[in-house]
Parts: structure tokens; sequence; C-alpha cells
């Protein structure tokens, strides 16, 4: 959930530098964001699909239960719901051609069922590109924590090409038993569909 591949994850990278996350400590903005990229998910390739209010609030409903506060957030820019003269809701999906350095590496260690909860085991590890100062260009580094103290290794890339098209890619074999840790707990419903409760750093 914090990590989302569309921006990098740049949006909600900050809650990783947290010990534990319930729904209400995202922002309405971020929540908005949370939303649009679940539909996102159900968006058929290259369609730009209305949205009824009722429809987003059950989207929201559903990832972060009835209680969590949220309000629609109307502004017409990049994966933000924009309100049309006929009273639906659309979202911009065509935001450009903007690069961006993945700021964490991901991968699912983990998957365990206990009555009606979840939990999902995530390893990320933290980079940070070489772009100036004591960083050698087309460089990526990798730290095991939020802060970056902890520098576990780097990859030089051939050029800048090199770099756009392998910068997401991580030999997980020599990484995975240094990753951080972070538990995703989920709620699941009768109905089959799941409720996130909270995020746990767990190393």
């Amino acid at each position: 959930m914090i990590y989302e591949p569309m921006d990098c994850g740049g949006r909600l990278f900050s809650h990783y530098g947290s010990n534990r996350i319930v729904p209400d400590d995202f922002s309405n903005l971020e929540k908005n964001f949370i939303v649009v990229m679940n539909l996102n998910k159900e968006r058929a390739m290259d369609t730009n699909p209305k949205y009824t209010k009722e429809k987003i609030i059950e989207t929201k409903n559903r990832i972060f239960g009835k209680d969590t506060t949220f309000e629609i957030i109307n502004e017409d820019s990049c994966y933000q719901f924009y309100l049309g003269e006929d009273g639906n809701y659309t979202v911009e999906w065509q935001c450009g051609g903007d690069m961006c350095s993945p700021l964490t590496h991901t991968k699912l260690s983990k998957a365990i069922q206990k009555g009606n909860k979840i939990y999902i085991d995530q390893l990320v590890i933290f980079s940070l590109t070489g772009e100036s100062g004591e960083r050698d260009e087309n460089t990526s580094y990798y730290y095991q924590d939020y802060n970056r103290t902890k520098l576990l290794g780097k990859k030089k890339f051939i050029d800048s090409y090199d770099y756009m098209i392998n910068s997401d890619k991580i030999d997980w074999n020599q990484y995975e038993k240094s990753a951080s840790i972070y538990q995703y707990t989920y709620q699941v419903n009768e109905d089959g569909t799941y409720t996130f409760l909270q995020i746990e750093k767990i190393k």
C-alpha cells in the first residue's frame, strides 16, 4: 500500500519512517490517492471511466473501513478526482512522461491467515540515486533503513538510459537477509473483501 510504482513511491514514502501506521495516519489527500490507485487496478487500459460519489465511498470503505475519516478532494490534477458537470468524477491518468527514481525496492516474503486476519510481510530496501556530492552518477545506493544510515551495497549503471530501464530491479539474493520488514494486517470480511488495519515495522 505504501509503495505505488506510478509515482515511484514518493507520495507515501514518509510513512516508512513510522513504526506503526493505521488508516487515519494517512492524510485525506493520501487516502484519496490510495483510493484512486485501487480504482486504477479495475480500469481497462486506455480508458477513462466515470465514478459516482457512491462508488468512491464504497471503495474507501472497502480499503479503510467505514469509520475512517474521508472526504473526496475535487482537483483537476494527476491521479486526483475531478467533478464533472454531470455530477460524476473522473481521474487524470495521462500525467506525462515524468521520470522518477525508485525510493524503495519491495518484495513479498510471507502471507498467513489467522482467523479473520491476514498478515503480509514485505521486505523493503531503501535507495538513493547518484546525483551529486559523494554519490556517483548513474549509481543506485541501497540502504537497510528509512533514514538511509546503513549502506548495504550499490550498483553502477552504464548510462542514464540503462539506469532508467533497470533501476527498479534489485538482486534480492544479495539483500534479502538484510532488508527491513514491514507487516501489513488486513481484516477478512464476510463478502470476501479485505480491509486494511495497520502496517507495523517488525525489523
